[in-house]
């Protein structure tokens, strides 16, 4: 069956599920694995307006507090007060600390307030993600050279200390025309690695919620009810998910509030998982009041 024509079927009606409860696993599989790809791509495509005002809203931060970014001989500086201190929210959850050497004071860190934060220093320049790890940003390779491994820190004040004095070195080159590019660069790498966190997300959540809550439904008796296997009764519940992917994906790719991805997928499989189930369970009936007639 066509995997287009069986999203569109689910999406109108009940009478597609008793066809699809009998399809082979792997095929089913194979029909999530493209929609997850697809959807991962939709919400990463409707996201590209957002990196495009992100850019353009932190470069003009960046350059309004810092000026431009140069490559001297003690590493990469701002061309305003370079030996000054400072930080700044580039936007809502994501700060900026300049630091004019290598020591960076952990208590100076602001690590409990942000959800990501970049830690500049000429020598070395560090991207922190809360409750996770510091990633290097701008680095010397004669760094790597040297140290000939790559050192990984959690994400608190004395691990991010510690990640930049490991990484400074004042050979720390500039190698982009302006912010502008460095900072597109970065948010469309970020996007592309979401791409994948996406799918992943989709694909594997999915998974792991068909399987919780047709256990459960099994557990409680409603196979016997339903008068179909448990394998039957997960292929319906897979395939019952789908338009709920399709809507979530659209509203994580709008990003409107107080709703996201998981919430709406959640509410929008259990409703139609169980509406498809009771009109099973209805039908069953028939056929056996029908049998004792």
């Amino acid at each position: 069956m066509n995997f287009f024509r069986i999203i569109f079927s689910i999406c109108q009606g009940t009478g597609i599920f008793p066809e699809l409860s009998r399809i082979s696993l792997l095929r089913a599989f194979l029909h999530l694995i493209i929609l997850s790809t697809l959807l991962s791509g939709l919400m990463s495509i409707m996201r590209y307006p957002f990196i495009e005002n992100s850019i353009t809203q932190i470069t003009q931060v960046i350059t309004d507090n810092f000026g431009e970014v140069r490559s001297s001989d003690r590493g990469i500086i701002p061309s305003i007060a370079p030996e000054k201190p400072r930080k700044v929210e580039v936007m809502p959850g994501l700060i900026m600390e300049y630091f004019p050497n290598e020591n960076v004071d952990p208590k100076a860190l602001q690590v409990n307030d942000y959800n990501m934060g970049i830690v500049w220093t000429p020598g070395a320049t560090a991207i922190w993600i809360k409750d996770v790890m510091v990633f290097p940003l701008l680095y010397s390779e004669t760094i790597l050279q040297e140290h000939r491994k790559v050192r990984v820190e959690p994400a608190t004040p004395d691990g991010i200390s510690s990640f930049i004095k490991y990484y400074y070195c004042a050979d720390n080159k500039f190698d982009f025309s302006s912010i502008r590019n460095f900072t597109a660069r970065i948010l469309y790498s970020g996007l592309l690695f979401s791409y994948f966190i996406q799918m992943g997300m989709i694909f594997f959540g999915c998974l792991l919620f068909t399987t919780m809550f047709t256990g459960f439904y099994a557990l409680g008796g409603g196979i016997g009810l339903s008068g179909v296997k448990y394998k039957n009764i997960w292929l319906i519940g897979l395939y019952a998910g789908f338009p709920a992917l399709i809507v979530g994906a659209v509203v994580s790719g709008l990003n409107l509030p107080y709703v996201n991805y998981s919430t709406v997928y959640l509410f929008g499989f259990l409703g139609y998982f169980f509406f498809i189930v009771s009109r099973m369970q209805r039908d069953q009936l028939k056929r056996l009041e029908k049998m004792e007639k």
